[in-house]
């Protein structure tokens, strides 16, 4: 018979010592004999004690693209209880909708992990879940918790480019530091970090020959593009007469610090857009006389013959060139008013 309430989680066992004795010969008190006996009590457990998990929120992140069945956390509950009481299984709801099916829970280790791969881009970015710990006890005692998960930002989107490609003009007459045109890439990465874009001009190592019209694979001798804007401008005087045209390729990238020298043919992971800038002709070149010379002279022409013939070499375009075809008509009309006729030079 018990004289007090008795808890196992306090006491699991008693140890109990059990005398007999007789009553002797009824004179001597001394003729008694006696006899002991240990008596172990064990205090048999009842599930009168829940699982308990050591907070009541637990905050887990993920990156996102992390593949599923990748591992976040480990539950942890304790049940004072003994035996099947004590014995914990794991279960994870989901308490929105957009979070169903994202993540499992094993029963018996407590390991939370992904059933989806998650996108940052994509949200929510934020999922709250309910996790309970459950005995074995009959009847079952129970335990629940809050679960937040946080998806993270990851640099998973390349800068693009707006465009193909890029066509611009600029005047030969510009001063360095002129602004020719701007590239425009754009990043689909959520987060500022990750979603800046720097632009440099692609260079390329070993020589880089021109072709007949002027034009190579580079501009970083004539062009500067703005780190942070993308904006394209000269970095010295042009000449058309010299080159007319300039091929360069941008290359765009979240990193600062990104390394455009490359040897090798453009990859996928290195966005990247051709640049062209045309090289427009201004009347900077003055008609020059091959003959005659400096001296000035007189040439004669007879209706005919040609005693003399005057040339001229002039550097720019034909369309700056009219001279020429004015000096021509002026001696052909002299030459229709005549049998003879001098032009002054």
């Amino acid at each position: 018979m018990t004289t007090a309430a008795v808890d196992r989680e306090e006491r699991s066992e008693y140890h109990l010592v059990v005398t007999c004795h007789d009553a002797g010969d009824g004179v001597n008190d001394s003729s008694s004999l006696e006899s002991s006996r240990e008596i172990i009590i064990s205090v048999l457990d009842e599930n009168d004690h829940a699982p308990q998990f050591t907070q009541s929120e637990f905050n887990v992140s993920v990156a996102e693209n992390a593949p599923p069945g990748t591992e976040l956390y480990r539950l942890n509950a304790t049940d004072a209880d003994f035996g099947p009481n004590a014995k914990i299984s794991y279960r994870i709801r989901s308490q929105d909708k957009d979070g169903e099916g994202s993540l499992s829970v094993n029963p018996t280790s407590g390991i939370v992990s992904t059933e989806i791969s998650f996108d940052y881009e994509n949200p929510p970015r934020e999922l709250v879940f309910e996790v309970t710990a459950t005995d074995e006890g009959d009847p079952p005692l129970s335990a629940s918790a809050t679960l937040k998960l946080f998806v993270q930002d990851t640099n998973d989107e390349r800068p693009r480019f707006e465009r193909p490609s890029y066509f611009f003009n600029v005047s030969e007459s510009s001063l360095p530091g002129t602004i020719v045109g701007s590239v425009v890439a754009v990043d689909a990465d959520a987060s500022p970090r990750f979603a800046r874009v720097v632009y440099r001009i692609r260079r390329r190592t070993g020589n880089s020959s021109g072709d007949e019209t002027g034009t190579r694979n580079d501009g970083d001798d004539a062009f500067v593009v703005d780190v942070n804007s993308g904006e394209v401008r000269t970095v010295r005087r042009l000449d058309r007469e010299l080159r007319s045209v300039y091929v360069f390729t941008v290359a765009a990238s979240n990193d600062v610090d990104y390394d455009v020298t490359i040897t090798s043919p453009r990859h996928d992971d290195r966005p990247e857009v051709d640049v062209t800038v045309y090289v427009d002709d201004v009347n900077d070149n003055e008609p020059v006389f091959v003959f005659p010379g400096s001296a000035r002279g007189d040439i004669a022409y007879v209706a005919t013959s040609l005693i003399n013939r005057v040339s001229y070499a002039h550097v720019s375009l034909p369309i700056s060139g009219r001279c020429f075809h004015h000096v021509v008509v002026k001696i052909m009309e002299s030459l229709q008013s005549s049998e003879t006729c001098c032009v002054s030079l």
